[in-house]
């Protein structure tokens, strides 16, 4: 659906947050300036 409606990037994005989310929880040690840079990046 969200092919047919243009909307891949959004789904990649969406896909990109939440996969990176769920290794930045599971990592128990991690450098917030790191984590938050490496967020931008997805981001951009």
């Amino acid at each position: 659906f969200m092919e047919l409606e243009n909307k891949r990037e959004l789904l990649d994005f969406w896909m990109t947050a939440v996969n990176y989310k769920r290794n930045l929880v599971e990592n128990e040690s991690y450098d917030p300036m790191e984590a938050q840079s490496d967020a931008l990046i997805i981001y951009q």
